[in-house]
């Protein structure tokens, strides 16, 4: 025979809710890194830089800004040295990409864009130590 469902209930109680906050406390913000702007949000507060003689300036502000932060700059050196890691290589391919698109005169032969983006690392990495120095905030 089937079992029986005489004296079964026909619904779960509801949860307690005994002993339980009303309210979550707020979470917690400390040791967690402050939020990036969008790269064309970077890009036009510094709109005055986007030539190309400015190049590795923009590189460092995008950095900074839209890219690693400055925690991460501060502790982190482009292609690692002794205690500092490297900087992500997949968010520095993004960084070269956001800039090369910046300067159609690049488009036809990226390969003429490298030594100004060799020239962007040096300055991402100059920044990384003025961080590290406390020269710059």
């Amino acid at each position: 025979p089937p079992p029986s469902t005489h004296n079964l209930p026909t619904a779960l109680p509801p949860p307690s809710t005994h002993n339980l906050p009303t309210a979550l406390p707020p979470p917690s913000t400390h040791n967690l890194p402050t939020a990036l702007a969008v790269p064309e949000v970077t890009l036009a507060k510094y709109s005055k830089l986007n030539v190309i003689s400015k190049v590795s300036t923009l590189a460092v502000k995008l950095a900074r800004e839209s890219y690693f932060g400055k925690d991460i700059l501060k502790s982190s050196t482009v292609a690692g040295c002794r205690e500092h890691p490297a900087l992500s290589k997949t968010k520095l391919m993004e960084l070269k990409a956001f800039l090369i698109r910046q300067y159609p005169e690049y488009w036809g032969n990226p390969a003429e864009f490298e030594t100004k983006w060799c020239t962007c690392l040096d300055s991402i990495n100059q920044c990384c130590k003025n961080l590290r120095s406390g020269r710059i905030k």
